[in-house]
């Protein structure tokens, strides 16, 4: 057995590094042997050769992870090996740290099979639990970070894999961020799209894979932590946009080349957000209050933009959905009315207004600005007067009870909003516009189409409010 190949060459540091290539050989040998009862023992007698022979291990450092993946992959049902041959890989790295972040590409492609899609899920935690020591162990976080995310290109089923080592990296204990977070973090928020601090030229990442990778990370890092831990990563988030924001606005001013990617990599950004506010009811949100303030900003600086208006609009929905409890009353009012007196393209206004129309604020706060600006869209000649009565029709049907008899008519009350803003406007062209279909339709000798008879049932509806 091992124990009689190697008695009497261990018995003192020189004679272990005088026999170190049998022992080696050996060590291989034995590891290999199926079904074997010894692998615990030999997996200790493993790392304690890798920490005493130290740099002299590194050659025979790639046979052995070799060894291991193939001792994975036969002890899938076993748990136990399964912990004990992770528990491997994190003593190797730290006993071999130093000489493994010389060449981490090197060691990242041996160990990124076992982070495939493909892998069991406990297999791709395991692994990147075992290699996050060593992530922080790298000097130059902005190159491993370009390598991490540029091996998306030619290994796309590495992006879970990648998310949950980012994750392992920056955790913490009792729900904390490790302290690497401060620096690495906002290298990964910059990772999404063209801006960075510098404006350097970045290697051409595959933002929409970053991103993928990036969003399993804020996932984990959501289950991870609370709302009193979480505020150092809000506060780096809330920067990044700010930051990328201003680098819009100023090219959107200039007409300066690529603004269309700093729009993505903002549009990336506010998706992030999203999906942490929306996280459990809002529940690890630490300062609505400052989201809130960032986004009123962003709006009021940046010129309307297609993909941008969509991403904005549904991350203030978002806000004002779960959190509108925590915002004050000024705060929701800034916000709706930023909104509303931007030039927003109309299915994008569309969207917010169906997702806030629930909200109790909405009669207050959304209806009589957002009148104000159907009346001013309906007096333009491209105006899609249809889509507007549609989006009326449906504030009706959800706000008001329809009625069904001839008493529920006679009980009906008009719907309660603040009509002053748009009384203010030279002409209330939502009421004239229903009352010219009510009139065309009805006078209209030829048989209704349809169309019109779904306009005349949408001016019907809305008639007795406007």
């Amino acid at each position: 057995n091992f124990r009689k190949e190697i008695q009497g060459q261990v018995q003192t540091f020189e004679q272990l590094v005088h026999h170190k290539d049998e022992i080696i050989v050996s060590l291989k040998r034995h590891l290999t042997i199926p079904r074997s009862l010894a692998v615990a023992a030999l997996l200790d007698l493993l790392v304690q050769l890798a920490r005493d022979l130290q740099q002299e291990f590194m050659p025979h450092f790639q046979d052995f992870f070799n060894i291991l993946v193939r001792l994975l992959a036969e002890n899938l049902q076993n748990a136990e090996i399964l912990e004990q041959i992770f528990q491997t890989f994190a003593c190797l790295f730290r006993f071999l740290w130093r000489y493994l972040i010389k060449d981490f590409t090197t060691v990242f492609s041996y160990f990124s099979e076992l982070m495939l899609s493909s892998q069991k899920d406990y297999i791709k935690v395991f692994a990147a639990e075992s290699c996050a020591y060593l992530l922080r162990k790298v000097k130059h976080q902005d190159e491993l970070l370009n390598m991490l995310f540029g091996s998306l290109k030619t290994q796309p089923a590495l992006v879970d894999g990648i998310g949950l080592l980012l994750f392992e990296m920056m955790k913490g204990v009792n729900n904390h961020f490790h302290s690497i977070t401060e620096q690495v973090f906002p290298l990964i928020l910059q990772k999404l799209g063209a801006w960075n601090p510098n404006m350097s030229n970045e290697t051409g990442l595959p933002y929409n894979l970053v991103e993928k990778a990036v969003v399993v990370l804020m996932q984990e890092c959501a289950n991870h932590t609370t709302k009193e831990y979480a505020k150092p990563l809000w506060d780096i988030m809330l920067k990044t946009v700010d930051q990328v924001c201003t680098a819009c606005m100023r090219n959107q001013q200039t007409n300066i080349a690529g603004s269309v990617d700093l729009i993505q990599h903002l549009c990336r950004l506010l998706r992030l957000m999203s999906e942490w506010m929306m996280f459990n009811g809002g529940s690890i949100v630490s300062d609505a209050e400052l989201i809130a303030d960032t986004l009123c900003t962003s709006l009021k600086s940046l010129c309307p933009a297609e993909q941008l208006d969509e991403q904005i609009l549904y991350t203030i929905s978002n806000l004002l959905q779960t959190c509108h409890d925590k915002l004050s009353v000024g705060k929701i009012s800034c916000l709706i009315s930023a909104v509303l007196n931007i030039q927003f393209q109309f299915s994008a206004l569309k969207c917010f207004v169906k997702d806030v129309l629930s909200l109790p604020f909405f009669e207050k706060d959304v209806m009589p600005g957002l009148m104000a600006r159907l009346n001013s869209l309906l007096t333009l000649d491209n105006g899609d007067k249809k889509e507007i009565l549609s989006l009326v029709v449906e504030i009706v049907m959800q706000k008001v009870k329809p009625p069904f008899t001839g008493a529920d008519v006679l009980l009906l009350k008009p719907y309660c909003h603040d009509t002053s803003k748009s009384r203010s406007l030279k002409e209330n062209a939502f009421s004239t516009y229903i009352t010219s279909v009510l009139a065309c339709t009805l006078n209209q000798e030829k048989a209704l189409s349809a169309s019109d008879l779904s306009l005349l049932w949408g001016a019907v509806v809305c008639s007795p409010h406007f």
